[in-house]
Order: C-alpha cells, then structure tokens, then sequence
C-alpha cells in the first residue's frame, strides 16, 4: 500500500481543482457495495477549506469539524473559534452538504465551488460519467443499503461504538478476523459496548474496520446532534421538488437504532464519506469434492449437486441459503415435508418486525425472514409457527383431514371440522388463529413423536415446554464429504414476529448451519442465540 495517494478531483472551479489526500498508513480493508463490486473506504470523513480550496479526509476516522458560529464545537481537542472554523469556511470543516437554496443557510461556497451545480455528491464523477478506476466518490443509497443490510452477514459487521471518546458507527470488511485481545458486539443498542482507546482501535484499523463518527448534523447556521447523531449522504437524489428544493438519500444512526435507507433535504447537511473502487476478480473455486471417491460417496445418502454460490439478492427460499463451504444438500423426495421447507419463500426484507410493526430491536439472531403473514395480534409464536408450516404443508397437498391440532385441554381442532366446506386459504388462516389461541408448546410437545438424533430430519422439531418452552424446526440438512452434518433451523418468537432462519452465533460465524455432529462430540446440549436444547429428550417429529 502506497503510505500517501494523492487524487486529482475532475470538479473544476474556474482554473482551479480541488485534490484529495489520503492519510498515511495502510488503506481500510474491502467491503462489498453490491454483488460484484469491492470498495476502499477513506479513513476520515472529509474536510473543506475555502481558502486555499482544498479538499482532504481527517487525520483520525473520529475527528470531526463544525461550524462553530453557535455553540462550541472540538476538533482534535481544540475548542474552535469562529476564526478558525468561521461561516466562510476560512479554516477546516467537514464537509456537511453537498448544497442547496441559498435561502436555506446553506453553504454557499459548497454550493458554488465545491461540487459545482448539480455535481452535488459524486466526488469523481466526471461530467456526470462514472468515476475512472482508483478515484474516490460518494457511495449511492444502493451502496450504503448493500453495505448495511444486504452483503453476506451483513448485520454482524457492523454496530455503535465509542472510538477515543466519539461516538459513532463501525462497519466491518467482509473478511473480518477480530484482533486479539478485544470484542465487539454487532448492533448493541448502545454507544458503549464496544469502546476502544486510540490504541486499541488502531488494532482494529489495521484489520480493516471502518469508523463513522456520529458528528451530528447542519441546522441553518448550527451542526446539531454532535456524538448524538450520524447522517452521512449517498450520492443518491430522492426527488426533486424545485430549484434549490432537493431530497436526497443518507444513512442515519443514533445509540439504539441504524438506517440506511432515510432522506432529507439537502439543505440539511449532513456528512460525507468516501469509498474507492477497486479491481475485484472472484478467484478459480477449488471443491472438496472435486477428488473424493466413489466409494467415499456410496457412503453418503443422496445428495444434491454443489451449487453455484448465491448473493443475498438471489436467495428466494430457503433452498437458496449457501450451505457450509464443502456441504452439499441432501436430496429430498418431491412434495414431501422437507421438499416444501426447503422450497419455502424468504422476504426481501430480512429485518424481524413485531406484529405490531415495530422493528426488533435485537436482530443477532435473524439470518433470512420466511414469507408468512404474522397477523397483527399476539398469537403466532415459535409453536405456533411450527404449527402453522406444517398445516401449510398439508394444506397445499389438499390432504385436509390430516390438519389438526390438540389443544392444551386436550381437545382436538380438527381443520375440516372448523371450516365446513370453506377451503380458502383466508379460512384456513382463520382456523390457524384459532388453533394458535388454544394450543401452544406443551401441547404440541405431547403430540410429536420422539425423535433420535442420529436420525434427524428436515421437518424434525426441537421442542420442550419448560418455563419458558421454546420450538424451532429444521427446514433443510447438509452433509460434508465425511458424513458430517449441518442443519438450518427456523423459528418464531414471543411476542409474535417475523418467522426466521436462525443465525449461529455461537462462534461469531458466518451462517445460519448448525453442526449437529461437532456438537454430539463434546455436548449433550444444543446452543442457539436465545435457547438451549436437549439432544437426548427435545428432538420430535410430526
């Protein structure tokens, strides 16, 4: 890595061109922004001076700069004055808009000078071409969104964080190794969970980590929000409702919550950081099973074809899900139980939502939302949802007289019995409802048959009515070359939410697959995010 790259920015102001710098040390490490493409981030947010017009990132990742004609606002611990940070931007700040109205208070020289009209957030557009290779440039909302939501494990790279006393935002490379001796908690709901000195976060600099720091954002004449809020613009326009009068997409975060997916008036300033793009070639794939036997492989049940790998955006049902490199599926029969898990439909949308629309606030353990309708009333819960996939099985086969349910008085709900001649899938909802108001985890633990787990299948059910009882189901099964293996799990939760792949966090990896013979080698006990299991006494089948 070169320790100072120098960038010429192609937005010219008269004769003069504004340039970039690029701190010493070593670049940040690669974070995916789409499927196929790989970027550098800088590491500060950028800052502006008017005189000379001069253009560079902060020496620190947590350093910012306000506009210091209201309130006190610190740059590298220096209180500002308004000769040093002054409305004209007579002395370094951070680059707060992209511009706007005139009228608004916004930054004139911005405006102006900086970007040049219309130029307003792609740094290195050229003429409104697409950036050459090797120039920095705004991300686009597609970009921050892929970044935060969308890219392989996405929402276990990134989190709040205090970084040398600033509040702010971490975004982690996507080939992450946390350096030795420190923690992180993705997504902790609080600015101090993850706190690291300037020596500890070189630690995690050097492995890549990229810092946002929360520095607020601009009001007319004030910077609002510092180390409370951050926003950082996308070079993405929303809409545009009049000369000077644009909305434009940005990311926003607080302590407890992150979107990218906001917009607000350009006007209202808020941050800028840059990415680089860089030359990505996906390397030749090298298979375990490109050299295992024949024989080795009469030892294995029938197993799918390996499959190419799949983006997030190309995962649709559960089948899409990447088994663990070197896994394969198992084959399963056509219209069977585990054919229709497997064949289940994902949402777009991988965020869990309570039923009454609310985000949940802790999303660790979600790793991809099954398309089910929740309701909007506190009933479908983790038997519930067990319950509910296997009626919808059945359902789907027209094998109706199999539909039922044994409430916790005993009694049995009998599908046919409750819908007469109605068939509909809404009746069938409505019968559901009724089942989840009066059937839960004990009973539906009294009803499945006992299961051992050398024998476990897809459909098959850990269950147990303790205080509190929690199911999940296994919605598909991969196996290794040697016989080894994984299982997919998905659960619901109380109170109702979005029914969900489970995430394994057990040893911070990247996949929802549960090593259901590593376990067996040490441990009766099988771990998830939020329950534990009996191999011995839990696992049940319909």
């Amino acid at each position: 890595m070169k320790k100072a790259l120098l960038v010429l920015i192609a937005v010219v102001v008269g004769m003069t061109a504004v340039k970039a710098t690029v701190p010493e040390g070593a670049l940040p490490g690669l974070f995916s922004v789409s499927p196929t493409q790989k970027v550098y981030f800088s590491i500060g947010n950028v800052q502006f001076n008017d005189q000379p017009r001069y253009a560079q990132f902060a020496e620190h990742p947590w350093d910012f700069v306000g506009d210091a004609t209201q309130g006190t606002v610190y740059y590298n611990g220096v209180k500002c004055d308004n000769n040093k940070c002054a409305r004209l931007y007579a002395g370094w700040v951070d680059l707060f808009e992209w511009g706007g109205d005139m009228t608004q208070n916004s930054a004139k020289c911005v405006y102006d000078t900086f970007w040049g009209y219309k130029e307003w957030g792609n740094w290195s557009y050229q003429n409104g071409g697409y950036p050459k290779s090797g120039m920095w440039r705004t991300p686009t909302s597609d970009e921050w969104i892929y970044l935060f939501d969308k890219r392989p494990n996405a929402r276990n790279l990134r989190g709040q964080a205090t970084v040398n006393n600033m509040h702010g935002y971490i975004l982690l490379p996507d080939d992450w190794h946390l350096p030795q001796g420190l923690s992180f908690r993705p997504q902790p709901g609080n600015w101090s969970t993850n706190t690291y000195s300037a020596a500890q976060w070189a630690k995690m600099e050097a492995a890549g980590a990229a810092f946002l720091p929360a520095a607020g954002v601009r009001n007319g004449k004030q910077i609002q929000g510092i180390g409370i809020v951050g926003a950082y613009w996308s070079a993405t326009m929303y809409q545009q409702k009049g000369e000077g009068d644009v909305d434009a997409k940005s990311i926003y975060f607080t302590a407890d919550q992150a979107n990218a997916n906001m917009y607000d008036t350009w006007h209202r300033g808020m941050s800028v950081r840059l990415i680089q793009d860089v030359d990505y070639v996906e390397p030749p794939k090298v298979s375990v099973w490109d050299n295992v036997s024949k024989e080795q492989l009469a030892k294995l049940p029938p197993l799918e074809p390996e499959g190419e790998w799949k983006l997030y955006d190309d995962m649709h049902v559960v089948g899409d899900i990447n088994p663990r490199e070197g896994f394969r599926r198992v084959k399963v029969e056509k219209g069977s139980f585990a054919d229709f898990l497997r064949n289940y439909k994902l949402k777009d949308d991988w965020n869990l939502y309570y039923y009454n629309g609310k985000e949940v606030g802790n999303q660790f353990g979600g790793y991809a939302v099954l398309d089910i309708d929740i309701g909007t009333r506190d009933l479908l819960q983790c038997a519930d949802a067990v319950m509910l996939l296997r009626a919808e099985y059945l359902y789907s086969q027209k094998r109706y007289k199999e539909i039922h349910f044994n409430a916790l008085s005993g009694k049995r709900l009998n599908y046919t019995d409750y819908v007469g001649n109605d068939y509909s899938y809404a009746k069938f909802r409505k019968y559901m409802d009724y089942v989840f108001a009066y059937a839960n985890t004990a009973s539906l633990e009294k009803e499945l048959k006992p299961r051992d787990i050398k024998d476990v299948e897809i459909g098959d059910v850990f269950i147990t009515s303790g205080n509190p009882g929690h199911a999940m189901i296994v919605v598909d099964m991969a196996m290794d070359k040697d016989g080894n293996r994984s299982l997919l799990f998905a659960q619901g939760m109380m109170p109702a939410q979005s029914v969900h792949v489970v995430t394994n966090l057990e040893h911070g990896e990247d996949t929802p697959w549960y090593m259901i013979d590593e376990y067996l080698k040490w441990s009766t006990l099988f771990v998830f995010p939020n329950y534990v299991f009996s191999v011995l006494t839990d696992l049940k089948h319909f």
